[in-house]
Parts: structure tokens; C-alpha cells; sequence
């Protein structure tokens, strides 16, 4: 460790030198990697997103049973308690159609004037019910054999498209994370081969001056971590510029989704990308290295 540190004046100065030698190259390594591991935060943040309001959707997931007209309330109390004893279900409220019409209003909002063109109250009562969302469909199925049951309405539609997304957002994810690591891979080793070509003369000096491998290796290592790692961070900063509008942004499209608080996770992918990034850094600046050695 201590010839590290006794050195670390000459290591940067050959940083330096290697990057000043292939200047347009590492620069144009540097923007590349910056888009990729941009890209690769935006598939996290969006399975991130979507896992997130998948959780909040089921969370608060309700069904909702509409029943015959007409019931007296015997039958209606007999109809609560079968709906009652049905698996899964975890409780149940009765919403009268006054309530109904009331929460219309509250969610049509300005648009509620809509409403006063009925002369009549459109909506009728149903029972809510919450239950565990593991047994939606169950639940569904032994609700529509119930006698006096006209209708259940329970999203399963939105529910099965949002499942869908995630899904196929985890596969991208999949094939990005393969995407970057291969395309920092290439990109980084091939920066440490330029960077020992046109240093070819300098690292046969310090062989005949008796220098050891590790010390003739080691700035270029570093150069390949810090391209890696400098550019996941810049990413880190482009990415945490509008992440903080871009749940609230998105879920302002689609009304029932929630908004949702960026910040701990842009911070967390942040330091993942950066940590990735290093990591892949040193592994494929030991590859360029092995590709073209400095022994020769």
C-alpha cells in the first residue's frame, strides 16, 4: 500500500499523459458509456416505478359487488354475511347511491357538472370489499355464484395489463443490464489498448529502467475505472435532474396511479450504476491489458 501512495504523484501524471494521448477517444468513450448507463437508469426507474404501483394498487385494491333491486333488508343482511364467509375476503361496506354519487363527484372533479344532467341518481348501492389480493380470483368466481349478485367489478383488466408491464419491462431491464456491462466491457478495453499502442515507447523505456509490471500496468487500470466510474456518476447527475418530476409526471397521465417519491431511489440507483461501473471498469481494464501486454 505505501508504494501506492509514494507513487501517486507519478500514476496521475500518467493518467494524464495516456488520456491526453488518446484525448478525442476517451472523450467520445466517456459521452457513450454516460447514454448507456443512462439508459440502464431509466430501465431500473421504470421497474422500479411499476413494481411500486403494482404494490400501492394491491394494497388498496377493492372490489366492488353490485346486488338485485329491490332486496329487503332481510335478504340484504343475509347477502352480507354469504359474502362474508367467502375466503379471502377481509371486510366489506355498504356504499348507498347517494354515497356512490358523491365520490363520482369528488373524483370527475370539474367535470362534475356532467352529473346534474341526470334527473335521477345514475349510480346504485354495492358493497365494497377488501380482501387479500393473492385471492382476487377466487373471490370472483364464488362472487358470481352468489345468489343475488348482479355484477362484481374488481379491475382485474388493469390489474393483469400492469402485471403484463412489469413483466416486460424486467425482461428489457434484462437485456440493457447484459447490454451495458458487454458494451462497457468492449468500450473500456479498447480505451487501454489505444492508450498502450501509443505508449509503447514510453512503457519500453521504463522496462529497460527495470520498472515491474504492476507499476507499468497499474495507471492504466485506473484510467479504465475512472472512465467507467466518472461516467456513471455524470449519468447519476443527468438522470437525478428530472427524476424528481418523473413519477408525478407519468402518474398525472393515468389518474389511478399515485404519485411517487423519486429521491431515495434515484439516490440508491445512483450508487449502484456508480459501483457497477467501477466494478466493470477494473474487470475490463485487466481484459484490455491482457489483450495487448506490456511485457513486449
Amino acid at each position: 500500500m505505501s508504494k501506492f501512495i509514494k507513487n501517486g504523484g507519478y500514476f496521475l501524471r500518467e493518467i494524464k499523459t495516456i488520456f491526453m494521448l488518446n484525448k478525442t477517444s476517451s472523450i467520445l468513450s466517456l459521452v457513450s458509456l454516460t447514454m448507456i448507463f443512462f439508459i440502464l437508469m431509466l430501465t431500473v426507474s421504470g421497474w422500479w416505478m411499476s413494481n411500486t404501483w403494482m404494490g400501492l394498487i394491491s394494497d388498496e385494491a377493492e372490489i366492488s359487488v353490485y346486488y338485485s333491486n329491490g332486496l329487503n333488508p332481510y335478504a340484504l343482511d343475509e347477502l352480507e354475511d354469504e359474502i362474508e364467509k367467502i375466503d379471502g375476503v377481509n371486510g366489506l361496506r355498504h356504499v348507498e347511491a347517494g354515497e356512490a354519487y358523491d365520490d363520482m363527484e369528488k373524483i370527475l372533479g370539474s367535470d362534475a357538472k356532467v352529473l346534474e344532467s341526470f334527473t335521477e341518481n345514475p349510480f346504485d348501492p354495492y358493497f365494497e370489499l377488501s380482501f387479500d389480493f393473492e385471492n382476487r380470483q377466487n373471490i370472483v368466481i364464488e362472487l358470481n355464484k352468489t345468489k343475488n349478485v348482479s355484477f362484481v367489478r374488481d379491475n382485474q383488466e388493469v390489474l393483469d395489463q400492469l402485471e403484463n408491464i412489469i413483466d416486460f419491462i424486467e425482461i428489457i431491464g434484462i437485456v440493457v443490464g447484459l447490454s451495458v456491462s458487454i458494451t462497457t466491457f468492449i468500450i473500456t478495453s479498447h480505451i487501454i489498448r489505444e492508450g498502450i499502442h501509443s505508449n509503447r515507447e514510453h512503457i519500453r523505456t521504463l522496462r529497460l529502467l527495470g520498472a515491474p509490471t504492476w507499476f507499468i500496468n497499474f495507471p492504466f487500470v485506473i484510467e479504465g475505472i475512472l472512465i467507467s466510474g466518472f461516467s456513471a456518476f455524470i449519468s447519476g447527475l443527468f438522470f437525478n435532474i428530472f427524476s424528481e418530476s418523473l413519477g408525478n409526471a407519468f402518474a398525472g397521465t393515468v389518474q389511478f396511479l399515485p404519485a411517487l417519491d423519486m429521491t431515495s431511489m434515484t439516490l440508491l440507483l445512483w450508487a449502484f450504476v456508480t459501483v457497477l461501473a467501477l466494478i466493470l471498469g477494473s474487470i475490463s481494464s485487466a481484459f484490455g491489458l491482457k489483450l495487448v501486454s506490456t511485457k513486449k
